[in-house]
């Protein structure tokens, strides 16, 4: 049946940034999830009988449907598994992608949980879904897909044109022979992401698929480039906000 869960890359943070949190935190990660949970277990039960009551139905415009489709198509051919032969790496079997319709649907449940936490921090349950929301169905979407495939896929688009395995292996942040590059090539040219030129017995790859050069040109930096500000945020509470919600002596927690 296939993996059940979706992933989110997280920014990483730098060793500097690492060190500097460790020296103005004595408390484990473990600690501080025991001090919270009290707090977890609070929040999530109002936003329960919230939603119970309220009865809050998904609500979205036209383009952030035709995003999250998109996203879901782009998440079931990157991360398709494609049987190979175990000596030459070459797939040998008729690829068996999934279809759209769980990836899709477990977007449709990850949009409507952000929407009624959203509606109940707000007092307000005529909130509809925002494109920060989206946003992060894309990431998880592009992260859904292993970093090898992604990092071929951003160096094609980046390069805007054919390339060599040798060339894509020797390109910044893959740094891959060509054998092992390949290995990722593939996959990604039996669902059709990619496409190969033939010229004797070399070849070169590129993309021709405006959709997956739009994709990736748009979420791919918020995956790969620590430096990159979007307007991703999991945690939509501001604290100049008369309606920001925290449970109750949650600071003093820690």
């Amino acid at each position: 049946m296939g993996e059940r869960f979706i992933y989110y890359w997280l920014e990483q943070p730098t060793n500097q940034e690492i060190m500097d949190k460790q020296a103005e935190h004595n408390l484990s990660a473990k600690e501080i999830t025991i001090r919270l949970q009290d707090y977890y277990q609070s929040y999530f039960e109002e936003v329960r009988d919230f939603a119970d009551e309220a009865k809050i139905e998904l609500k979205m415009s036209d383009e952030q449907k035709r995003r999250v489709q998109d996203a879901a198509i782009f998440c079931v051919n990157g991360k398709a598994p494609i049987h190979t032969d175990f000596k030459s790496g070459k797939p040998d079997a008729i690829p068996n992608i999934s279809g759209v319709g769980r990836d899709s649907k477990i977007f449709d449940t990850l949009l409507h949980t952000f929407q009624i936490m959203n509606c109940f921090e707000h007092t307000d349950k005529d909130l509809c879904v925002e494109d920060w929301m989206i946003d992060v169905v894309e990431k998880c979407a592009y992260s859904s897909v292993n970093r090898e495939r992604r990092k071929i896929l951003e160096i094609l688009v980046e390069r805007n044109g054919a390339m060599t395995a040798t060339q894509i292996g020797a390109s910044e942040g893959l740094g891959l022979e060509k054998t092992s590059v390949e290995i990722y090539l593939h996959p990604l040219h039996a669902v059709g992401m990619i496409k190969k030129k033939t010229n004797g017995n070399s070849h070169t790859w590129f993309i021709d698929d405006p959709a997956v050069i739009s994709f990736v040109r748009r979420v791919a930096p918020a995956v790969t480039d620590p430096t990159h500000v979007e307007s991703i945020e999991l945690d939509p509470l501001d604290e100049e906000k008369d309606s920001e919600y925290i449970p109750p002596h949650a600071e003093e927690a820690l």
